[in-house]
């Protein structure tokens, strides 16, 4: 038998073991899109955005590390906006360690991918994306 797996109609069982098996998992680690009118918009945002985070990631986390150790006085400043002020005018921002900052991004991705996963709540999706 050599059909591929593109070619099965929607509505009959795929004859393929191999093709079975890798749609099942795909099934059971993504959302049901059919759940919900939003999930496949919600799906193409996180995956969209999940790529442009993993594109640009290394040369962020490569950024932070040179203009840390600059010695320029703007990088002894944390905090939020253009004049480094603190959130809300209490909460100062931290100083992040290099590897820290790089698992801030790696944190910030899986709370991107997160809500298309079949382990996320519904209750979740929008928390995760800061809705």
């Amino acid at each position: 038998n050599t059909h591929a797996c593109a070619q099965h109609p929607r509505s009959a069982p795929a004859r393929d073991p191999t093709c079975s098996r890798t749609m099942g998992a795909v099934k059971a680690f993504f959302v049901d899109t059919s759940s919900s009118p939003l999930m496949p918009t919600l799906l193409v945002f996180s995956s969209l955005l999940a790529v442009a985070v993993v594109r640009t990631m290394p040369a962020l986390v490569s950024f932070y590390a040179d203009f840390r150790s600059s010695g320029f006085d703007l990088a002894e400043h944390r905090g939020y906006g253009q004049s480094a002020c603190k959130l809300y005018g209490i909460f100062p921002a931290p100083k992040l360690s290099v590897p820290a900052m790089a698992f801030s991004g790696l944190a910030f991705l899986g709370l991107v991918v997160f809500p298309v996963t079949s382990m996320c709540p519904a209750w979740m999706r929008a928390p995760c994306l800061g809705s």
